[in-house]
Formats: C-alpha cells, sequence, structure tokens
C-alpha cells in the first residue's frame, strides 16, 4: 500500500491503510477503483484503439450496449 504513496499522496494512502485496519475493504476498493484505478486508466485509454467504447455513466445504458455487443461478436464468430 505504501508504493502508493509517491502517486496518490500521504493523506489518502493513510485513510487507505485505516479503512484497511478497520476491515472496510467494500469501501476500500471503492475508492481505490475510483480514485486511482480510473483515472489511471482514463489516462491511457487513447493510446489504444477500440471496436468500441462504453460509457457506464448511465448504467442501464452502458449494460444494454455491452449485452449488444457480446451478441453482435458471438454471431461474428
Amino acid at each position: 500500500m505504501n508504493k502508493f504513496r509517491k502517486r496518490l499522496g500521504h493523506k489518502r494512502v493513510d485513510k487507505y491503510i485505516n479503512l484497511l485496519d478497520e476491515g472496510k475493504y467494500e469501501e476500500l476498493v471503492e475508492r481505490y477503483l475510483v480514485e486511482y484505478y480510473d483515472p489511471l486508466y482514463m489516462h491511457s485509454v487513447d493510446k489504444y484503439k477500440y471496436n468500441q467504447v462504453i460509457n457506464f455513466d448511465d448504467m442501464t445504458k452502458g449494460l444494454n450496449e455491452s449485452i449488444k455487443y457480446h451478441e453482435k461478436a458471438k454471431k461474428e464468430q
């Protein structure tokens, strides 16, 4: 966990460690994904070419698009 201090700062990593010590694993994972992984992923997303990009700001719409994409891919196999 301390490896993230340089990128995330001491205050945020201390909060993660407290969550871990308190057994608040779900909150820890959610905060890590939102505060670290998502921004890291979005930073690199423009480096690659994708067949389709699905936005999940609207979860229902994103899920429906994912299902349609999966069904189309199965038909093309």
